[in-house]
């Protein structure tokens, strides 16, 4: 009899150790995720202040930022889209031509580069997210394939 109670005793502790056990895998799951949304979000920060820079090579590294949280996080790809395209619509006007030039006549590498990272995302993940390019300069064969 004693030796019935000594087991279920032991299964119980094993029963409540697992429950235990359980739970701080599920807390620590909870935390990693939330550590994982707060480092997104600081590089989606850092991303886009660097596309107001003024050096070139600056914005591109935004630019290529912003790509990177869009591959790493599908749930961010919305706001993604939605910053390159007004950054594109900004950069690349159509009113009054205002839009730096390469040597081949081609718009700006940082315009180049939004527009490419916008070509590349997967459309399943815009979810009400739309490539507006309205009223922009962006004359060049390469920019014929975008999908909206």
């Amino acid at each position: 009899m004693s030796i019935l109670i000594a087991s279920l005793v032991a299964v119980a502790g094993l029963w409540y150790s697992s429950v235990q056990t359980q739970q701080a895998n599920d807390q620590a799951r909870q935390e990693r995720a939330l550590t994982k949304e707060g480092q997104i979000t600081d590089r989606f920060n850092a991303a886009v202040g660097n596309l107001g820079d003024e050096a070139d090579e600056v914005r591109l590294g935004g630019i290529f930022a912003l790509r990177r949280i869009m591959e790493d996080s599908p749930r961010d790809q919305p706001a993604v889209v939605d910053v390159l395209s007004g950054y594109i619509r900004t950069r690349a006007p159509a009113a009054g031509g205002g839009t730096k030039r390469d040597a081949g006549g081609r718009p700006a590498p940082d315009v180049r580069a939004a527009f490419e990272t916008l070509t590349q995302r997967n459309p399943v993940h815009d979810k009400s997210a739309r490539v507006d390019l309205r009223d922009t300069h962006l004359s060049c064969p390469e920019f014929r394939r975008v999908r909206s």
